[in-house]
């Protein structure tokens, strides 16, 4: 507004009445009339300074999540003066990013989207333009809202660049494009701004122009003085603006005389022709001449008794006019009061109240007319008491000794009167405990004078005491907003307020919802961003979001929360909507935090309360009450138990350590009842726990495996397996790199399925358990409690750890346990499906486990044959006498000689039969190393030779090989692995220097430690238990041990070491006992083994053998042409010889023997034809050709041979006449009895036999037909 009071001033875009004159002087109007008429600044009134705790109440209302709160809290911040502020009074930076932030808002909701964002906005823009320097940075930003499509915001924004002046020029042009914007106050508000920014003073001229051009619109005129007076260059044009104050559009005269009051003292050559407009008979005329002398100020006191007389004149506007130009003199006009003075009793109402009004605004200088203006407090009529109060209340503090005598007004029967004397004293200072009762008292009045009196007296009060705020609070939403507004303002004088007079505050957000956000942020400022009361605002008073909504309480702000509310609790007692938000805001907190047992007493105090007033969410706080007690109980509980547990850890600490423990965790008693019960399964169930049970008795459980004595060099890693009836095979390491589940390896003896476990058992880092399976006669588990005395107390429990797969369980020798023991194997196996177990056997007939996986562990093939050869020389001897690179020559030689290209398809087929075992190689090459050459049908035989030489050196004595055998035989049949010590020890240690046996310590029940022996392989066993069924006076034990599992590699010794018909005799038992047992398992492999002994024998003895039947062709023409006794008596003794030399130490290889043994087969062989020939001729009782062949010639001869037998064996078997007489027949001849046998029948045959001989005569002959 460019002056007071002017109703009638121009618009800025004024009304054309012709098209012609809008377009010519539209553009001109609009930068003349807008630009100029506000390039100056109005006398604002002054802004209070900021307190701090005024600051920190903005600042915390900032953070609330309604933005109508925030618009409030940026617009009370837009009041005060900050742009000098200082410590320790300022805006933190931050506050000012989140403004500058704001700028930028986005409404989420559709509800009053735009609305709400336009407000912030421009209260964002509003509050960084009273910042001063601070906000300069934020510029670009307020300048993008310069074009906002809310007229609020963008006059805000250009009022606010203005203010930064030359800072924000850059931005003037697109200020200056808001001038012809639709929205008249946009317009204005960028006119002052620009004008602000010094850029319309060249305008000025033709500005002056347009004052006195005839054809200008009057509006445009009218605004054209303005902008001059503005603009601070009036007196330039003066003359040109005194005319208007007479024009005839009142609009243009009264612009003029705000213009010419601009001037001051400027204008005093003007005075006569302005006074002489006193008295014009137009009242407009006089209007702008007062306007004039009142805008100029003190200037013009000396005229003050001229503008006296406008007091009384006819027209009320120059009346008030008249007053407000002379209050503008102020102390200047003091000197005329006295002049006044009779006018407060003019018989004119509106006389007296101007007079009044006038000594008001003189202030201090017309105090001692105090009197004679409190006489009209009690006028009759109602304007000049609120007149004469408002006068007494402008003289301020000056007229504070005249208090005592209003105050008795106070208690004037007239509520007006009392309203206006309220008002009165309020304004010169009065003690507000003096009149704020009476004051509130009035407020209740129903009379709306005496209402918006009291109300205004209570705005003007000082800082009333805080009692009155409960008081005072309700007015905040009373109906009439000149009391809300003069409420909240006499509660900020207050300064901040305690919590309890904050929640009637907040009490009427409840009440009045439209009002919620000037009431919160009341609250918030009269809070001075004390942080219980900022809580309880966060959480009281219907908040945009309650907390809980926008994030997760932890205990510690639910803590605060809950003794927050217990304090406020009986001060809510009489504000029932908050006291019931309240209710729910506990329960609320109370459900959302996992409180601790330290907080029962603040939750039962919260029950009681709510119980108290029965409320229906007491139950809600019972309800954590009664979990947090249950809590607490199963606290003690969960105490009591962890304590338990402790104990028990530490007694599992120590349980490999003291046998004491170990006795009483595997005492079950003790487990159970001290356990509780959960002990046990927490043993079972938890691995560490297994573990740690069972780990103390790591060595106990593997020491059959001999790992303390276990070489890695040793063992020979690169075998390879196969899944059984599978054709693909793979490296034993990738196919049984780790037991996940049963397994069986299967192979043949020596080819190191015991070596593998061993090394299984030592790189695993598992829990293993070693078992020979002969220890599994009663049961695996059996079998492991043998190891493990302890178990003893408690065997379900040892079970139940079996069960959980703690131990890795190896069983190895399964092939030399009973079909029973391998069915209780078996029967583990196939109970504990995801096992890890691994058994290891020979081939055997049996069924393996259902679930178990069977692996063949393959022979060597030529490239590993090579490999294990060169790999043995870690393991061997030190002294040996071939070593390094003499010993690998050595291995290439042999392996030369022994796999050439030129050997028969047969003979390799021997050979390798032998070399592809690891153990017949590790004997290879320990003899290699000796210096000796190996032979592959006796590798054991020479091995013992070496230590019996040795050991015969050393004791002088023979090594005493019968009784030791007698000795290992016994241990065999007894399932004895350990040797006894007592009488052989002399032979065990020598042994043990050949790798033959291994020791061991052990310790006993009383913690002594005795050494035990066990043999390094079967293998070395076997050897010495074949010598006892060698021995003549042992040869039943031959036909014992048939179906004995544990003798099996005994009998595949026997193929290569009994003579040639004895082998053979020993074959076709093992034959007819496989036939009758279904099990094919020895008899095949012991027929295996003999036919590559007989190949690698025929293949070294080839021209020797040719030579020696030559040499006695003769002989044995003439045994051919003897009876079937007089061949088989001078073949015994032949053999005879070998049978006494086999025994002695000067030992010749089997590849050498040239005994008769041989005669029969081998010269079928090579001689066979020549050799038929004279037996035809010359025999006989041999067969003539098949037509001539009958019946009765081949009873004849079957009995012969069996008559012969009995001559020389009359001890001999069913099945060694069976087997004698199989090998003495040709097959050529078998055929030809068997063709006659077609014609005749078997009858026929049965009645060409003698009685003796008929039953084995004819089951040798149902043999040969059914085969």
């Amino acid at each position: 507004m460019p002056h007071r009071g002017n109703l009638n001033r121009p618009k800025l875009f004024p009304t054309f009445n012709t098209s012609v004159k809008q377009c010519l002087c539209y553009f001109l109007a609009l930068l003349v009339a807008v630009l100029l008429i506000v390039n100056g600044s109005h006398a604002q009134e002054k802004k209070p300074e900021l307190e701090s705790w005024q600051l920190k109440g903005i600042v915390t209302a900032l953070d609330d999540h309604d933005p109508l709160v925030w618009v409030e809290a940026l617009d009370k911040l837009s009041r005060y003066k900050l742009d000098q502020l200082k410590p320790p009074v300022e805006i933190p930076k931050q506050t000012i990013d989140k403004i500058a932030d704001l700028l930028a808002y986005k409404h989420k909701t559709d509800h009053d989207r735009k609305s709400v964002q336009s407000k912030v906005r421009a209260s964002a823009v509003q509050a960084l333009g009273e910042m001063g320097a601070a906000a300069y940075k934020y510029a670009p930003q307020i300048a993008e809202l310069l074009t906002d499509e809310d007229s609020d915001v963008s006059l805000s924004a250009a009022l606010t660049l203005g203010k930064m002046g030359a800072t924000a020029s850059e931005y003037i042009s697109k200020i200056a494009k808001l001038l012809i914007d639709s929205d008249g106050n946009v317009s204005r508000s960028a006119a002052k701004a620009l004008g602000q920014m010094g850029v319309a003073k060249d305008y000025a001229p033709q500005i002056a122009k347009l004052l006195t051009n005839s054809d200008t619109d009057s509006d445009i005129r009218a605004s054209a003085a303005s902008a001059l007076g503005q603009m601070g260059v009036a007196k330039d044009y003066a003359s040109q603006i005194l005319p208007l104050l007479t024009d005839s559009d009142s609009s243009v005269g009264s612009s003029a005389g705000w213009a010419l009051g601009q001037m001051g003292a400027a204008a005093s050559e003007y005075f006569p022709q302005i006074l002489e407009l006193l008295t014009d008979e137009d009242s407009d005329v006089r209007y702008n001449a007062i306007e004039v002398l009142g805008e100029m100020g003190a200037a013009a006191s000396e005229y003050f008794p001229q503008i006296i007389e406008r007091l009384t004149d006819s027209d009320s506007r120059v009346r008030s006019n008249a007053a407000w130009a002379m209050s503008k003199m102020g102390a200047a006009a003091s000197k005329y009061a006295r002049q006044i003075l009779p006018l407060l009793t003019h018989s004119d109402r509106d006389v007296r109240s101007s007079a009044a009004s006038v000594l008001g605004q003189m202030g201090a200088a017309a105090s001692e007319y105090i009197p004679q203006i409190a006489k009209l407090l009690t006028d009759s009529d109602n304007h000049i008491p609120h007149r004469a109060a408002e006068a007494l209340g402008q003289m301020g503090a000056a007229a504070s000794e005249y208090v005592p005598q209003i105050l008795p007004l106070l208690t004037h029967s007239d509520d007006r009167v009392r309203a206006n004397a309220a008002y009165a004293l309020a304004g010169m200072g009065a003690a507000p405990s003096q009149i704020a009762p009476q004051i509130l008292q009035l407020l209740t009045e129903s009379d709306w004078n005496v209402h918006y009196h009291a109300a205004s007296a209570l705005g003007e009060m000082g800082a009333a005491p805080s009692e009155y705020a409960p008081q005072i609070i309700p007015l905040l939403t009373d109906s009439d907003s000149s009391v809300r507004d003069n409420a909240a303002e006499a509660l900020e004088k207050m300064g901040p307020l305690q919590v309890k007079h904050l929640l009637s505050v907040l009490n009427q957000v409840y009440w009045y919802h439209r009002e919620a956000p000037s009431l919160r942020f009341l609250a918030y400022f009269l809070s001075g961003g004390e942080k219980d009361s900022v809580r309880l605002i966060h959480w009281l008073g219907s908040p945009e979001k309650y907390p809980h909504e926008i994030q997760v309480i932890n205990h510690q702000e639910g803590l605060e929360v809950l003794n927050l509310f217990a304090e406020i609790w009986e001060d809510t007692q009489s504000l029932s909507k908050l006291r019931k938000d309240l209710e729910r805001q506990i329960a609320i907190v109370v459900d959302k935090v996992k409180w601790e047992q330290a907080d029962m007493d603040l939750l039962k105090q919260h029950h009681d309360n709510l119980k108290s007033i029965d409320s229906q969410l007491a139950a809600a706080v019972n309800a954590q009450i009664v979990a947090l007690e249950r809590q607490h109980r199963f606290l003690i509980a969960f105490k009591v138990w962890l304590i338990h547990v402790s104990c028990w850890l530490f007694l599992i600490i120590i349980y490999p350590r003291s046998s004491q423990v170990q006795g009483l965790i595997w005492n079950w008693k003790f487990r159970t009842i001290v356990g509780l019960g959960y002990i046990s399964l927490a043993l079972t169930w938890i691995p560490w726990l297994r573990y740690r049970l069972l780990a103390p008795f790591r060595e106990v459980l593997v020491a059959d495996a001999s790992l303390d004595s276990f070489d890695p060099q040793a063992y020979f890693p690169n075998s390879y397996v196969k899944i059984r009836r599978a054709t693909h095979t793979q490296p034993i390491q990738t196919a049984i790199a780790q037991l996940q589940s049963p397994i069986v390896l299967e192979g043949e003896s020596g080819l190191g399925k015991s070596m593998f476990l061993r090394n299984l058992v030592k790189t695993s880092g598992r829990l293993s358990v070693y078992l020979p399976a002969s220890e599994c006669a009663a049961g695996v588990v059996e079998g492991i409690q043998t190891k493990l005395p302890i178990a003893a107390h408690d065997p379900k429990f040892l079970q139940s750890l079996i069960n959980y797969n703690t131990l890795d369980i190896c069983i190895d020798g399964l092939n030399e346990v009973s079909p029973d023991t391998r069915a209780t194997i078996n029967t583990f196996v196939e109970h504990h499906v995801h096992g890890h177990i691994i058994l290891t056997t020979q081939p055997l007939e049996w069924t393996p486990p259902a679930t178990a996986k069977t692996y063949v562990l393959q022979p060597l093939k030529r490239q590993q044959i090579a490999e294990f050869l060169t790999s043995r020389q870690g393991i061997l001897p030190e002294d040996a006498p071939v070593s390094g690179v003499e010993y690998e020559q050595a291995c290439d030689d042999y392996l030369a000689t022994q796999l050439h290209q030129t050997q028969s398809k047969q003979e390799l087929t021997a050979v390798r039969r032998f070399l592809s075992n690891p153990m017949d190689l590790t004997l290879v090459a320990q003899l290699l190393a000796q210096g000796k050459d190996p032979d592959l049908l006796n590798l054991q035989q020479q091995q013992y030779e070496i230590m019996a030489e040795d050991y015969q050196q050393i004791h002088l004595c023979a090594f005493p090989l019968a009784e030791f055998a007698e000795t290992v035989y016994q241990m065999r049949l007894h399932d004895q692995i350990t040797i006894p010590e007592e009488g052989c020890l002399d032979e065990l240690q020598c042994m043990e220097r050949y790798k033959m046996v291994l020791t061991r310590q052990q310790k006993d029940a009383f913690g002594g430690t005795h050494r035990e022996w066990y043999f390094r392989h079967d293998k070395i066993q076997e050897y010495f238990i074949v010598q006892t069924f060698l021995k003549t006076e042992n040869r039943e034990r031959q036909h014992e041990h048939l179906s004995d599992p544990r003798f099996r590699g005994v009998y595949l010794l026997l193929a290569t070491l009994l003579e040639v018909d004895k082998a053979l005799v020993l074959r076709e038992v093992l034959i007819q006992s496989a036939a009758e047992t279904k099990d094919h398992a020895v008899s095949d492999q012991f027929i295996q083994r003999f036919n590559s002994r007989q190949e690698l024998t025929q293949t070294t003895n080839n021209h020797g053998v040719l030579a020696l039947y030559q040499k006695h062709y003769q002989d044995l023409i003439e045994i051919a042409r003897l009876q079937a006794s007089r061949l088989i008596t001078v073949e015994n003794n032949a053999m005879s010889d070998s049978t006494s030399d086999y025994h002695h130490s000067n030992y010749h290889s089997k590849y050498d023997q040239r005994q008769s043994q041989h005669r029969f087969n081998n010269f079928v062989d090579a001689t066979q034809s020549e050799f038929n020939q004279e037996i035809d001729s010359q025999t006989q009782n041999n067969y003539a050709p098949e037509k001539n062949q009958t019946l009765s010639e081949a009873a004849a001869e079957i009995q012969g041979l069996l008559k012969q037998l009995e001559q020389s064996n009359p001890n001999a078997t069913d099945l060694e006449k069976t087997a004698f007489v199989n090998i003495a027949i040709p097959a050529s001849t078998k055929q030809r009895l068997l063709s006659a046998l077609e014609s005749g029948g078997k009858e026929a045959l049965r009645e060409l036999l003698d009685n003796p001989y008929v039953n084995v005569g004819m089951a040798i002959v149902e043999g040969w037909q059914n085969p």
